[in-house]
């Protein structure tokens, strides 16, 4: 099975519109069946205006359908921890980091660190 009991993941939420705030969910899964997942965790939300990510207060359980088109999963290693994590800015560099060394780039478009750089010019898009 993919998604087992125990197992960390860090799941995004696909913004379906321009005006979509970034948000994602740290937790664990505590069961998985059918393409559904029960997860424990913490949310993160981008502030509109001051462009920060804000833990959400308290642990919330959620059921995702990991089928639904909307989410995107990683699994994270076992060493992190939900609770101990941060998504931090780093000039234009959104990270997403916890206390025992693992860092992911959240950080959208070309111009920085994450995303997909621009075709070269003269080159078909395929």
């Amino acid at each position: 099975m993919i998604l087992e009991s125990g197992i960390r993941i860090f799941v995004s939420h696909r913004r379906l519109f321009e005006s979509d705030r970034n948000r994602y969910f740290v937790g664990t899964v505590e069961g998985y069946e059918g393409g559904i997942a029960r997860v424990t965790g913490y949310s993160w939300a981008r502030d509109p205006y001051s462009g920060a990510f804000a833990r959400k207060p308290g642990l919330r359980t959620k059921i995702l359908a990991i089928a639904s088109g909307t989410l995107i999963l990683y699994q994270l290693p076992a060493s992190v921890d939900p609770a101990a994590a941060e998504i931090v800015q780093r000039g234009t560099d959104v990270v997403f980091c916890s206390p025992d060394g693992f860092e992911m780039d959240l950080t959208e478009g070309a111009a920085t660190g994450g995303g997909m750089a621009p075709p070269q010019r003269g080159a078909r898009a395929s």
